[in-house]
């Protein structure tokens, strides 16, 4: 979906099982040095939680989401910065082996077809790239299947980017 809303959901989800840990840490430090006491600072966090039965937390849990999202954020941003793909790293692969860089160099060309990647994985938009080309080169489906399979792409996969391709 390309839904500004989707996406930003989507990047919360990816960031938040951290947010919560993370703030925590950081109010506590935060505390620390306003009190100037580490025991005095556990223990407004605790006695506040303890003595309200739980009910301050409405308070504090979005305190220390907030924190830690900032904090995550900021990572991201200087990871960004530095060149490294963030959303690559927290997205699964159906394969543990990556296929041959042969098989993932798919530099565009006018000629070759945009696909909506915007529903599809990097793996899907690649293979179909691949398959594009080699049909371009004269190629059989068989010999795609069998070129693609010693490559270890699984067998669904490359059926369903065959079925996309031939679609237009």
């Amino acid at each position: 979906m390309s839904n500004p809303v989707y996406q930003a959901l989507k990047k919360a989800l990816i960031l938040s099982p951290l947010a919560i840990p993370i703030g925590i840490v950081l109010s506590y430090g935060i505390l620390v040095i306003f009190m100037g006491d580490t025991g005095g600072a556990f223990a407004l966090m605790a006695f506040s939680i303890i003595c309200t039965a739980g009910i301050s937390l409405i308070v504090w849990v979005p305190i220390w989401y907030g924190l830690g999202y900032l904090v995550l954020l900021l990572v991201q941003m200087l990871l960004k910065a530095v060149g490294v793909d963030v959303p690559a790293m927290f997205t699964r692969s159906e394969k543990s082996d990556a296929p041959s860089t042969e098989l993932q160099s798919t530099s565009k060309s006018p000629d070759t077809k945009e696909t909506d990647s915007s529903n599809l994985t990097k793996d899907q938009v690649a293979l179909m790239n691949y398959i594009r080309k080699a049909k371009q080169k004269g190629l059989s489906n068989d010999a795609i299947t069998r070129n693609l399979g010693q490559n270890g792409w699984n067998i669904d996969s490359i059926s369903q980017a065959l079925r996309l391709v031939e679609q237009g």
